[in-house]
């Protein structure tokens, strides 16, 4: 003879493993793909950060040499042009070289 309710408890008990299990799944499966997504996302950012930053110094590159006066003489105002152009060049390295970065929370985040 059966313990009364002892059946039920068992079957509800049976069914709510099943349930946490199953929802466990869920989780594991929505963490693996936004896993998935946060990597394309760094690959598409490094490939982007790399397509702008080869151009950019070359740019560098050849105005240094024309505003250190290597490829021939510049003009005064020339010189400075070409000081503008290095100090805009080089900030906005800067700026790509930040979005390879993450901030400290985003690192902070990922360790946990």
């Amino acid at each position: 003879m059966k313990p009364a309710g002892g059946g039920s408890r068992r079957t509800f008990a049976s069914r709510k493993t099943r349930s946490v299990r199953l929802r466990n799944e869920e989780l594991e499966e929505q963490c693996r793909s936004s896993q998935a997504e946060s990597r394309a996302k760094v690959q598409a950012l490094a490939n982007l950060a790399h397509d702008l930053r080869t151009p950019l110094n070359a740019i560098i590159g050849f105005a240094e040499l024309m505003h250190d006066a290597k490829v021939g003489p510049v003009s005064p105002s020339q010189k400075e042009f070409l000081g503008d152009i290095l100090t805009s060049s080089r900030q906005i390295l800067g700026l790509i070289d930040g979005l390879q970065d993450p901030p400290p929370e985003a690192e902070r985040r990922a360790v946990e």
